[in-house]
């Protein structure tokens, strides 16, 4: 195997689970998320209130929790554009009017081990 076939094998996969996660939350099926998330998941957004005294919510049920709260908010997310580095994806995504970015770091299972979402703009094509 080339040198860097596994990092870029664990990268396709982890986007191969984002779309599996945005189908889910097109389903409303946020416990159908619990597989692509480690159980020290840390998660963080603008829309949700974090759990911790650093601004972000941690672990596998609580993080499902907000995602629960951020889908009522949210029911339609479409991807824009994905960018891949190292053990991280830079997601830009679309709900409705809002723009947001979201840095998803992965684990060598391609398991989401931290979310950190942001209001952001596009980027320019």
């Amino acid at each position: 195997m080339p040198h860097g076939s596994k990092a870029h094998d664990v990268k396709a996969q982890a986007k191969l689970r984002l779309g599996a996660l945005l189908e889910a939350w097109a389903q409303a099926d946020i416990a159908g998320l619990a597989g692509a998330l480690t159980e020290d998941v840390v998660f963080a957004s603008p829309f949700t209130e974090a759990l911790d005294a650093q601004g972000v919510t941690r672990g596998k049920v609580n993080v499902l929790q907000r995602l629960r709260d951020e889908r009522e908010r949210f029911d339609k997310v479409e991807i824009v554009d994905v960018l891949t580095g190292g053990d991280s994806l830079v997601v830009f995504l679309r709900a409705g009017q809002t723009e947001l970015s979201c840095l998803i770091e992965i684990d060598n299972e391609a398991r989401f081990r931290r979310l950190i979402a942001s209001l952001s703009e596009m980027p320019q094509a």
